[in-house]
């Protein structure tokens, strides 16, 4: 049984540490006025709510049917659909001048309702491929403390440093944008070969590209089309696009190695986790693109 939502040894530290580094510097961005507004205006966050527990899944169990895969593997597959982002998203939101808010709110609401969501999902899942049944339960007060330590806390402390020190914190903001690049690259590197036992071959690789491939794409085309049939904002439309293309592959590993102890089931989060963060900056990039040339003379 899990103990904590990442895996247990060193690297835990370091890797929460440099998400925590990361959130503080988008919270060097944030505005208690940013927050208030996602909830005054609430259509972008419920959407993104929807889209990410009920409709992503759906069109998962869609797109695992179609190839010819082993049950671990499509198993392994709807376990990293049902995990909503992580701070990735925020950064990448942050970066690409998205609505920065809604992306907080939605990676956290989202990591609290997953508790709930992918153990049903993860279940049905199970059910379908092996005619089996498993009982998953993910920790709830881990997860809630790991949320608070790791993404509430420094995006506060990066808010009330802004608010008391603005022409400071807009001197840390411009460095700590360029560094939290190179964290994050450390952090994907030590998640992917961090992930468990497994290894995955390449011939198995790139069995597993076009399936996660489409999650992905799946995932940038629907946040942001659903933004453009509910008339929001561009920066809403990228901030959906990238809340639903990307996907938690930590939580992920928790669930396939940890709880169900099968390292098979994570070699589709493993997989994924080599392009996700590259494909989501060349989609924010693409549409922020789009966006100017569509606009010129408004900013993004």
């Amino acid at each position: 049984m899990a103990e904590n939502l990442l895996l247990h040894n060193e690297m835990d530290t370091l890797i929460r540490g440099a998400l925590a580094f990361v959130m503080l510097g988008v919270g060097l961005s944030l505005t208690w006025k940013d927050i208030l507004n996602i909830f005054l205006y609430p259509r972008a966050i419920i959407s993104g709510l929807i889209l990410q527990s009920l409709i992503i899944p759906i069109i998962a169990f869609g797109i695992i049917s179609f190839f010819d895969v082993p049950k671990e593997w499509k198993i392994g597959f709807i376990i990293l659909a049902a995990c909503p982002g992580g701070t990735t998203t925020n950064f990448i939101t942050y970066w690409f001048k998205g609505n920065l808010a809604l992306s907080v709110a939605l990676t956290n609401l989202n990591a609290v309702l997953s508790l709930f969501t992918i153990p049903f999902i993860t279940n049905l899942a199970i059910q379908l491929f092996t005619h089996q049944h498993a009982i998953i339960r993910l920790p709830f007060g881990e997860t809630v403390l790991q949320i608070f330590w790791v993404t509430i806390l420094p995006a506060a402390v990066g808010m009330f440093l802004r608010y008391r020190f603005e022409n400071l914190s807009k001197k840390l903001e411009s460095i700590l944008k360029y560094l939290t690049i190179i964290l994050l690259g450390t952090v994907f590197a030590l998640k992917f070969f961090r992930g468990g036992t497994s290894v995955v071959s390449v011939t198995d690789m790139y069995r597993l590209f076009p399936v996660t491939f489409l999650l992905n794409l799946a995932g940038f085309l629907l946040g942001y089309l659903s933004s453009r049939v509910l008339k929001l904002p561009f920066k809403d439309g990228l901030t959906l696009g990238v809340e639903l293309g990307i996907h938690n592959t930590t939580l992920a590993f928790l669930v396939g190695s940890t709880l169900l102890k099968n390292d098979i089931l994570i070699e589709p989060a493993l997989v994924y986790s080599l392009f996700s963060f590259w494909t989501a900056v060349i989609f924010s990039y693409l549409m922020s693109g789009l966006h100017k040339r569509q606009n010129p003379g408004k900013s993004v």
